[in-house]
């Protein structure tokens, strides 16, 4: 915990204004392959980390939302206000219309600041 209070307070200082948080996927064939996925508590409490020492900081969840039980839903109560969404390699599975459905079904897509559907210009 001790290296993401640091890591926020670095992104604090440098006054970054979008910071994305990735649930690492341990997809097999890579150095990650044998690491556990991060439980969905541990996750929240990241995000959670992040808006408290981020308060005017877009928080993103990128990367491995569908690994969550919820899709993130618990994390965006958490406090991320923004998704990463589009022509990624890990997001490639999902049809735009998915990805809506998903919002549809965490019950909060009014409170995502910044979503993207398809690819951004």
């Amino acid at each position: 915990m001790e290296d993401r209070i640091d890591m926020f307070l670095s992104t604090r200082k440098l006054n970054i204004q979008s910071v994305p948080v990735n649930l690492p996927n341990p997809i097999p064939g890579t150095p990650y392959a044998h690491n556990k996925i991060l439980a969905n508590d541990e996750m929240c409490r990241i995000i959670a980390l992040a808006r408290f020492l981020l308060p005017k900081t877009s928080i993103r969840m990128a990367g491995g939302r569908r690994l969550l039980p919820d899709n993130g839903r618990q994390c965006f109560l958490s406090g991320a206000n923004a998704a990463v969404s589009g022509n990624v390699p890990n997001d490639a599975e999902y049809s735009d219309r998915a990805k809506c459905q998903i919002v549809d079904r965490i019950g909060i897509h009014h409170r995502i600041k910044n979503i993207y559907i398809g690819a951004r210009k």
